[in-house]
């Protein structure tokens, strides 16, 4: 038996979390950047039109949507609208009137302003069917018609096609009327049309949140991520697509697998998996007063596999991106780093995705520039889920 639990010992050694990694630079993006105002506040990766794109809204000195390359980060200055930015006429209203750009899995582009009242000035989505496209407006069923409601502060977009999702997360307003924090979840029925389904986020720890943020675990559309200033990350429940209903809360991450003292400091999350696909990570904007502006990957399968936060651990984070913003307005997003199309079978974007032997993590940190950092040369860990040893004679048996 001393043999048996000497075993034992090294494999639970060999399963403990490594210490947390400083994620290997790539590079660091300033060309468009302006030195003070909070201007750059989305940012996301996609594979649109043949191009690995990163696109980056703007509104210094208008609206823009910036075109870079996603392997180099070389702004395409010639791309889009032939400036390097896409096509953004007739784009208007909000107070931002372009908050936040997403890419869907199959290359179609979605920009989404900031409204702090929906019901008086109306939250609005764009649609681009490439980077040559002239901007389509979205049409939205489902969100509030009464109260004072912001939402456009992040947005998530997954999926493609019909199955394209908008996830959306709005802060409580004390009222007249008294509006609760809310989650939206809206999929589409046409590149153009949205049905979205509300959700009382109310009951999960969320109060007092601010620039929040959501996004489903890999394959699901009623299981999903929320964070947001002042809150600590955690995963909920939400009933079925086409249903509304309370959300239902799973567990939050550990404040301290995060960084800013408390672990609230922390706003825009991106949910993803390993190559194996036997572990689930989210990607983080992290900011802290005056300290840095960054990304952190946690490991968060302990709570997806049985909901429980025991375990969780940070994987990773990237260099600062320099001082941060008074409110944390950043962003951030994943380029998967593909394996030969042929190990999956498929070429298409959402296998490349599955079959992503690393990530470049690409942190938008405003008023200072874009850090690109990948999570490693090879795959993000295997997860041990569970082990068992008996004794036969002198020897262990481990499976």
């Amino acid at each position: 038996m001393k043999r048996l639990a000497t075993a034992l010992s090294l494999l639970a050694l060999a399963a403990a979390p490594a210490a947390e990694a400083q994620l290997s630079p790539n590079y660091t993006i300033t060309t468009n950047f302006t030195a003070a105002g909070s201007n750059e506040r989305g940012v996301a990766y996609g594979a649109v039109g043949g191009n690995e794109r990163i696109y980056m809204s703007s509104k210094n000195g208008g609206t823009f949507v910036y075109i870079y390359d996603a392997a180099s980060g070389a702004f395409q200055n010639t791309a889009g609208s032939g400036a390097g930015s896409l096509d953004v006429t007739g784009i208007s209203g909000g107070f931002t009137a372009l908050n936040d750009v997403e890419v869907t899995d199959d290359g179609a582009i979605y920009g989404c302003n900031m409204t702090t009242s929906h019901v008086s000035s109306a939250f609005k989505c764009y649609y681009w069917s490439g980077e040559s496209a002239a901007p389509a407006a979205v049409a939205f069923t489902g969100l509030p018609t009464t109260g004072t409601v912001r939402i456009g502060d992040k947005v998530r977009v997954t999926g493609s096609g019909t199955d394209t999702y908008i996830w959306l997360v709005s802060p409580a307003h004390a009222g007249p009327p008294v509006v609760p924090v809310q989650l939206f979840r809206c999929k589409a029925s046409s590149a153009t049309a949205f049905d979205c389904t509300n959700h009382d986020l109310s009951s999960v720890g969320v109060a007092g949140i601010t620039n929040g943020s959501a996004s489903p675990n890999p394959g699901s559309t009623t299981s999903v991520w929320v964070n947001g200033n002042g809150v600590l990350p955690r995963l909920v429940t939400i009933p079925a697509v086409g249903s509304s209903g309370a959300a239902t809360l799973v567990t939050n991450i550990p404040a301290t697998q995060l960084g800013g003292g408390a672990g609230t400091g922390n706003n825009s999350i991106y949910a993803f998996k390993n190559d194996a696909g036997d572990s689930t990570y989210v990607a983080i904007y992290e900011y802290s007063s005056g300290v840095y502006q960054r990304g952190r990957i946690v490991n968060v399968t302990p709570i997806v596999n049985s909901g429980t936060n025991v375990g969780v651990y940070s994987w990773g984070v990237t260099a600062s991106g320099g001082a941060i913003t008074s409110s944390g307005f950043g962003d951030i997003t994943l380029r998967p780093i593909t394996v030969p199309a042929t190990r999956k079978g498929d070429s298409t974007p959402a296998a490349a995705k599955a079959a992503a032997a690393a990530y470049d993590v690409i942190v938008l940190a405003p008023n200072n520039g874009m850090v690109s950092a990948q999570t490693s040369n090879g795959s993000l860990p295997v997860e041990l889920v569970n082990f068992a040893g008996v004794a036969s004679g002198s020897t262990a048996r481990l499976s």
